[in-house]
């Protein structure tokens, strides 16, 4: 039977084949590893999916958490911003499995299919269609906008999808970095204002204390946030033949590279990634401890792998 892979995963083995066989062949991840920010993604993703397949409001609040008011704030603006759109849904979750080719021969690989989803597929006004790719970011810059042409699963995806894909339209929701104020302490408020009361000749201050803010407040500060154009951005990739011609070589060489690190059972660490985005690899304490099995058994939990796809 063969193997299922998804392009990212083919990427993370391209990037580090040792997180590869982690994520994908052990199935393991760190405890605690869906933090916040993966959250939020995530959930702005589901609703994203409910609204444009009900159009309804009410549906999409009904799954944020009342205590998010961040995600609750940006999907409402989000409705409200995009209230009419350029384009139809066609299909919204759009899931396949295909074949990979040898461009080369045209032959099919004995080992590993080509599995994916894209987010959505539109028909603009002009009858070409497009993907709609979702993307939840902190900074909405020229750098972010600019590496977006190399999101190549959305591109190598385009092929697979039933339809002739002119581009893909990135919808981008910014997160907004404002938090709630937690006021201060009765004993935080009395420390400042000694330190006002003793810079005052009379001894005496006006001060008072700093109480928390309401979520009713804080809302609203978030609902204005979101009022500013550069919290809503939507950029147009036009995917080129010469691209997608590499990209089946590329999708080729890879599964034939992962196949041998199979067949061989040795997949290599890329120490140039144990701090990719500022941050340690998942995997970095099990790494720097050679696989012991108490690091293992202490800091990671099983996940199976894929389990974006229904049919995984």
């Amino acid at each position: 039977m063969k193997e299922k892979v998804t392009y990212s995963a083919l990427k993370m083995f391209k990037n580090c084949q040792r997180k590869y066989k982690n994520r994908y062949i052990r199935e393991i991840v760190a405890m605690g590893y869906d933090d916040e920010k993966l959250f939020l993604g995530s959930l702005i993703h589901n609703c994203l999916e409910i609204w444009y397949k009900t159009n309804s409001r009410k549906k999409v609040l009904e799954i944020i958490p009342p205590e998010n008011l961040l995600a609750r704030a940006m999907i409402v603006s989000y409705i409200k911003k995009y209230a009419t759109e350029p384009f139809e849904v066609v299909a919204v979750e759009k899931e396949f499995s295909v074949d990979i080719i040898n461009p080369e021969t045209n032959r099919q690989s004995k080992s590993f299919t080509l599995a994916g989803k894209v987010d959505a597929i539109v028909k603009m006004e002009n009858g070409q269609y497009y993907i709609l790719e979702h993307k939840t970011a902190s900074s909405i810059n020229n750098t972010y906008l600019d590496a977006l042409w190399t999101d190549f699963q959305i591109i190598i995806y385009s092929l697979f999808l039933g339809v002739k894909i002119t581009g893909v339209v990135y919808n981008i929701i910014g997160k907004a970095k404002l938090k709630q104020a937690e006021g201060e302490t009765e004993e935080e408020y009395q420390e400042r204002r000694s330190k006002l009361m003793a810079k005052n000749k009379s001894f005496r201050t006006s001060a008072k204390r700093k109480m928390p803010e309401s979520d009713q407040a804080y809302f609203k500060r978030l609902l204005k946030k979101y009022k500013e154009d550069n919290m809503f951005h939507r950029e147009e990739i036009i995917i080129s033949k010469p691209l997608l011609e590499d990209l089946k070589f590329e999708l080729w060489d890879l599964t034939q590279a992962l196949l041998d690190a199979k067949n061989k059972d040795r997949y290599y660490k890329n120490g140039d990634f144990c701090f990719n985005y500022n941050s340690a690899c998942q995997y970095y304490e099990l790494c720097k401890s050679c696989d012991n099995e108490i690091v293992l058994e202490n800091l990671y939990e099983h996940k199976e792998a894929h389990e974006e796809l229904e049919g995984k």
